[in-house]
């Protein structure tokens, strides 16, 4: 950002030349301008930025959701060798130890399948909160773009407002 302006405008010292000139400092204008802009350019690759992480998002909702009905036929499944397994029992026993070693696999596959399930969360949730304290550093980012864009929009209007009065022969003090 370009030094501040120092000092007071003389309008006595202006007018007493045979040719009165006022320096707008034009080039620090147009340093200021150009930061600005660069900015923007900033935020708007920062938007494509959130624009991958609501992808990374609805990817991540749609990978739980299927995880979750995955979660679901394992636990139907188990289910249904709890009931076989009741029949075999109730039937004959030459059949009770297939069956049995037929559940204990079932189970062990649904302890490993859920174990997978929870790690799976753990770490999207983890991401979640990194994507979220993202988003918050650049809402407060995006939040100062407009409180200097505002400040700069206030300056020049003030400028353009002397300029003005200049034109028109009114001569006020300027604040600078």
């Amino acid at each position: 950002m370009p030094a501040p302006r120092t000092g007071r405008l003389n309008l006595s010292a202006v007018l007493s030349n045979p040719h009165p000139t006022i320096d707008l400092h034009l080039p620090a204008d147009r340093a200021s301008l150009r930061n600005f802009s660069h900015a923007i350019a900033d935020f708007t690759s920062r938007s494509c930025a959130m624009a991958e992480i609501s992808q990374r998002r609805e990817v991540y909702t749609t990978e739980t959701r299927k995880l979750a009905v995955r979660a679901q036929d394992m636990e139907n499944e188990t289910n249904q060798c709890k009931q076989k397994e009741i029949e075999l029992i109730s039937g004959s026993c030459r059949f009770r130890a297939r069956a049995l070693s037929q559940f204990i696999s079932l189970v062990s596959r649904v302890a490993l399948l859920l174990t997978v399930f929870v790690a799976v969360l753990e770490r999207e949730r983890e991401k979640t909160k990194e994507v979220e304290s993202s988003v918050a550093a650049l809402r407060l980012h995006l939040a100062s773009q407009h409180e200097e864009a505002a400040t700069l929009d206030a300056e020049i209007e003030q400028y353009r407002a002397c300029i003005v009065n200049l034109r028109k022969g009114r001569y006020p003090r300027l604040h600078l």
